[in-house]
């Protein structure tokens, strides 16, 4: 069964060194493998620890700060990814402060498809990406404590994950909590209304009216672009003179689509949360 992705990336900042006692036990509780690395160039005693089985965890010991970049996603649930977190850094593991957090969906439809389906609202700074062919790859939308991206996990995974994936990674003042333990005590539904407010699905077509042969071009301009860079870029490069609506928009029919983003991620969230009510 594949778990779906929720939380794909958490970086925690732990005051303190790990007991070594506690580490020995759980590596033999959880039957895992470590691979220590000392960092060059680094301060006395800093130590790049990646812990085997799918990389659940990094861990970067420096003096009296570690720093954990853990995969939540590759747990079946909240409580079972907070037992392993517990039996390796202790109780005291909830004090943990979060400094990143990225959520994510994966989506079955083709790359092409949601270029002409997901908007992302109120970005301005939005990215194309190509392959060396011209092939769109993705988009990323925003930049510094907020960056949105939509990218196709089959052309990243060199055809091993045959899915397409939004993302928002998080950081500083656009984290929904401080601490570990905060995080567990949230509403799964309020982090994903809040995490994904400005991600939009619509339905997106030409219309077929009659048009004139201006119309016409505008048209064909609109479909190039949105096939290329998707709609977000598209209508952000139509309107730098602040005509979009006006010259462009009635060339489209667009209807909001009944599930949204949002409502995906609260699904995923719920069941991470709660998989006993699944």
């Amino acid at each position: 069964m594949r778990i779906p992705r929720v939380i794909d990336t958490l970086e925690l900042i732990f005051e303190g060194r790990p007991d070594p006692g506690c580490f020995r036990e759980a590596f033999k509780k959880h039957d895992l493998k470590a691979e220590i690395h000392f960092l060059r160039g680094e301060s006395p005693g800093t130590k790049f620890v990646t812990w085997t089985g799918d990389r659940l965890f990094t861990v970067i010991q420096r003096s009296n700060r570690t720093k954990i970049l853990a995969r939540p996603c590759r747990f079946k649930s909240l409580q079972k990814f907070i037992q392993v977190l517990t039996d390796f850094f202790g109780e005291s593991i909830g004090s943990a402060r979060i400094r990143r957090i990225d959520f994510a969906i994966d989506l079955t439809q083709s790359l092409e498809d949601l270029y002409w389906k997901v908007d992302f609202c109120r970005k301005q700074l939005v990215t194309g990406y190509s392959s060396r062919c011209g092939q769109p790859t993705g988009i990323t939308a925003g930049a510094g404590t907020e960056v949105q991206k939509l990218y196709d996990r089959f052309k990243k995974t060199k055809g091993q994950d045959d899915h397409r994936r939004i993302e928002v990674c998080l950081t500083k003042k656009k984290i929904p909590a401080a601490t570990l333990a905060e995080l567990v005590g949230y509403d799964p539904k309020r982090i994903a209304i809040t995490v994904f407010l400005n991600i939009r699905f619509f339905s997106i077509s030409i219309t077929s009216r009659d048009l004139t042969k201006a119309r016409y071009r505008r048209q064909i301009e609109i479909k190039t672009l949105i096939d290329n860079i998707g709609y977000t870029d598209a209508r952000r490069r139509l309107n730098r003179n602040r005509n979009f609506h006006r010259d462009y928009a009635n060339l489209l029919k667009i209807t909001p689509e009944l599930i949204q983003p949002q409502d995906l991620l609260a699904s995923s969230l719920n069941a991470f949360w709660f998989p006993e009510l699944g």
